[in-house]
């Protein structure tokens, strides 16, 4: 994050705080572990 934070041209706390915010934002639309086996066990 170092790295990229600096490349940015922004502090490494704040580059942090932006993947927190977008790991927030695509949570909800991953799907569940669950889901995601019996889907493969169906193709199967």
């Amino acid at each position: 994050m170092r790295r990229l934070a600096r490349a940015a041209g922004i502090p490494q706390a704040t580059g942090y705080r932006y993947l927190h915010e977008g790991i927030d934002v695509l949570a909800p639309k991953a799907l569940d572990l669950r889901d995601v086996l019996t889907r493969h066990q169906k193709r199967a």
